[in-house]
């Protein structure tokens, strides 16, 4: 894995009306349970909601989608709140999530009509 604070999730082109999905693999190589916390998403984007535990030694796979109706391109940031990075003793209490370490997921998107092709 890498130790980028930043991940960058890019759709190119998603015909209106699909869900597209793109995932982020989050791995726990230490000994206490992650908690992880996302910044709200805005249309067309959506995510996991609510707090995420990854137990130690596992691997979890966050998906996101980007869906729309109508055509356009659309980015946004989002953040990513851990109890990483902080003491033992800190990363247990209930304010943790809100001390660790901070990553930025960057979302991109694009929609447009899916194509339609009349062949006589």
């Amino acid at each position: 894995g890498s130790n980028s604070s930043v991940v960058e999730l890019n759709w190119s082109m998603v015909s209106i009306g699909f869900a597209s999905m793109r995932t982020v693999t989050v791995s726990n190589q230490g000994n206490g349970t992650a908690h992880l916390r996302l910044s709200q998403l805005q249309a067309p984007f959506s995510g996991p909601v609510g707090t995420i535990n990854v137990l130690p030694g596992t691997t979890q796979m966050l998906q996101f989608f980007c869906t729309s109706k109508v055509p356009g391109s659309w980015s946004l940031n989002s953040t990513l709140q851990t109890n990483s990075g902080i003491s033992a003793q800190e990363s247990l209490l209930p304010s943790a999530i809100e001390r660790g370490m901070l990553f930025t997921i960057f979302l991109r998107c694009s929609c447009d009509k899916p194509p339609y092709l009349a062949i006589d």
